[in-house]
């Protein structure tokens, strides 16, 4: 029985490390992103320039990464990823039924209109 709830609390102890860990690479990252941004700033000849850069990085990530031309509005269920809507529809009526990026399959119930505000 005392071997039983030795591997339990070493168990419970492994998931609170690996939770830590986890939460300790989110805060990493953040922090880089604000050095990075920082160091944009300094090197930059005004801070507009960087405002602008990053409001262009922005309209790049709501952009459909398929058609390159309309915003995201639709969700692959299976997968998460996001594409606009009419890419979707497309490659499901043309039998392509394959996510664009991770290429898991999808159905008519597979993806569904999302609404950004």
């Amino acid at each position: 029985m005392v071997l039983d709830s030795g591997l339990l609390f070493w168990g419970s102890s492994y998931m609170y490390i690996c939770d830590c860990v986890y939460r300790m690479q989110e805060e990493l990252a953040i922090l880089r992103k604000k050095l990075d941004r920082a160091k944009k700033i300094e090197m930059a000849s005004s801070a507009d320039e960087v405002l602008m850069e990053e409001i262009r990085e922005y309209k790049e990530q709501l952009t459909c990464p398929s058609c390159k031309v309309k915003k995201k509005d639709a969700v692959l269920t299976k997968c998460f990823h996001v594409f606009c809507l009419e890419c979707l529809k497309t490659r499901y009526e043309t039998r392509q039924r394959k996510c664009p990026k991770c290429n898991a399959t999808f159905g008519a119930n597979d993806y569904h209109r999302i609404y950004l505000e």
